[in-house]
């Protein structure tokens, strides 16, 4: 089934890509089979394999992590020590890089260029790939109206930025001072009941104290927005889309081997939502 949905003639035909479905799926039921099961993968001692960036080599010498690291300009003291999950597949993935088969990895390539661009093409591409992954897969009958997908795609590259125009709007800073306080009191409330606890022995109220202390309420928005000024806009959908998925790479980098800042959010200030972390 997958072999014929996913890969029809129409489909290459739509693309105008010439895609093997056979050939495909024999290779991607290969790497697939190097995986490990969902058991084993929910094993977080077993999944937990941290390794030097030589180590990393040497446990897949036939993939080229110099050029990897060069090409999309990541610094190599990103890769310093890395956690590799299952180190059997990179073992198996290396053995297939090793007995290089060019015409399937082309035509894997080929078809997965097009699969991750299928949702910003044409019409008749959209809807050919939301008819496999949207409704046969997932169950959803009907795509989202062209409209709502694109402000959803806007969403996902400048959530801040349009966050911080609804804070404009709709949630000044008296606001969040006002929440800032009801929290405090809250803090407070639960210090007194923590000390004042019958059942609750002294070394126990000191660590119930320590880590209440740490608790770090995030309400509204962050206290230091997001900068945006790295990211390039134009007027090319997937020369934009290009540029988004290197911005939020380097983003992400970015916090390898930094201190986690407690001013940053993890949800979007338009989303009437408000959370605490423990710092």
């Amino acid at each position: 089934d997958w072999s014929s949905d996913v890969c029809s003639s129409d489909l290459s035909e739509l693309s105008g890509l010439d895609i093997d479905a056979e050939l495909l799926l024999k290779h991607e039921t290969k790497i697939a089979s190097m995986h490990w099961d969902q058991v084993k993968d929910r094993d977080a001692v077993a999944t937990y394999n941290k390794h030097s960036y030589q180590e990393l080599k040497a446990l897949m010498p036939n993939f080229d992590w110099d050029t990897y690291l060069a090409t999309n300009k990541i610094p190599e003291e990103k890769f310093a020590h890395v956690v590799v999950r299952e180190p059997s597949f990179f073992e198996g993935l290396n053995k297939m890089l090793g007995d290089f088969d060019a015409p399937a990895w082309r035509n894997w390539l080929r078809w997965h260029i097009l699969s991750g661009s299928a949702a910003y093409l044409n019409e008749a591409l959209v809807n050919q790939n939301f008819a496999f992954y949207g409704t046969k897969l997932s169950g959803t009958p009907q795509i989202r109206e062209r409209y709502k997908r694109a402000i959803s795609m806007v969403e996902g590259a400048l959530g801040e930025e349009i966050g911080k125009e609804y804070v404009k709007r709709h949630f000044p800073q008296s606001s969040k001072k006002q929440m800032q306080q009801l929290v405090q009191n809250l803090l407070k409330a639960y210090e007194v009941s923590i000390k004042n606890l019958d059942w609750m022995t002294e070394e126990t109220k000191v660590k119930a104290l320590e880590k209440l202390a740490k608790f770090t309420p995030k309400i509204g928005y962050p206290d230091k927005w997001r900068d945006y000024s790295a990211l390039e806009i134009g007027d090319d959908l997937h020369t934009n889309l290009g540029n988004i998925a290197r911005f939020e790479r380097d983003y992400e980098l970015a916090k390898l081997g930094a201190r986690s800042e407690e001013h940053t959010s993890e949800l979007q200030s338009h989303w009437y939502i408000s959370y605490a972390v423990f710092c």
